[in-house]
């Protein structure tokens, strides 16, 4: 895998996100097909305030390196000349007595419920290394298929998944320690570290059409008025906890996570 930056893998836009380049191979649903064979992780996802849905998950983690010589070259060639396509993401959703399989170069970071429906939110960076960006996709039977961005439902556009992980809590400048979850959770434009989250690029890029990979090439956050005026004119729709168990936190982290809540 080539690595653009210093990528970290909590999906929060720090200078990593210049590497953030997953792809969009499109989502399916298969229904019940195929799930005895499915075997993944299990993540315990908040699709709206108080209600987790128990996702199998597998996948290629760009974070992981590939465990053989011979997969680092196919890895790093394909990085290079075809967009990785060797990273991919399956999810199995057990929704409304049936069973949707998303396999997608996407890297799922937004799985949310509207009024009875599935919403997601895909970042593709595979189609081009150079410019990564956002699909919207809708449950549609029981498989997903691509919409515009117009028309995804603007108060669920939030970040809810690729959060728990290595990069997730860190320090700042002159301040901190702060937590990726939690500025997912809260949505606190207000914070400075909001402005370069995935969220508030997601916000961004409904808001104004500004492709995410521009924010990067500008300033690598986006502007407050920008979001401040998205919360005014969408009131997004908050989740309580986003996990449901939270057993992540290291040691170092619990005083100042308190204190700072």
């Amino acid at each position: 895998m080539i690595r653009i930056g210093t990528m970290t893998f909590a999906g929060v836009a720090l200078p990593f996100c210049a590497s953030l380049l997953l792809g969009a191979a499109g989502g399916c649903a298969e229904g019940n097909r195929g799930t005895r064979q499915f075997a993944g992780h299990l993540d315990e996802i908040e699709i709206s305030p108080g209600r987790f849905l128990t996702v199998q998950r597998r996948d290629k983690n760009p974070d992981n390196p590939p465990a053989t010589l011979r997969e680092v070259v196919r890895s790093a060639r394909g990085s290079a000349f075809r967009g990785g396509d060797e990273e991919w993401t399956s999810l199995l959703i057990p929704w409304q007595d049936t069973n949707l399989v998303w396999n997608s170069g996407d890297i799922p970071i937004t799985l949310r419920e509207r009024q009875g429906r599935l919403y997601l939110i895909g970042f593709d960076r595979v189609t081009d290394l150079r410019r990564p960006c956002f699909r919207y996709y809708v449950q549609d039977g029981v498989s997903f298929r691509e919409i515009k961005p117009g028309e995804f439902p603007r108060e669920i556009a939030t970040q809810n998944m690729w959060l728990d992980g290595p990069g997730r809590f860190f320090m700042g400048a002159t301040n901190g320690p702060y937590d990726h979850v939690a500025l997912a959770r809260d949505l606190d434009v207000e914070n400075p570290f909001f402005s370069k989250t995935l969220t508030a690029h997601i916000w961004c890029h409904l808001m104004t059409g500004r492709p995410y990979h521009e924010n990067w090439a500008k300033s690598c956050s986006v502007e407050k008025d920008i979001l401040q005026e998205y919360v005014r004119m969408y009131a997004p729709i908050k989740l309580t906890a986003i996990l449901r168990t939270d057993t992540n936190r290291p040691a170092w982290m619990k005083e100042g996570m308190e204190a700072s809540r």
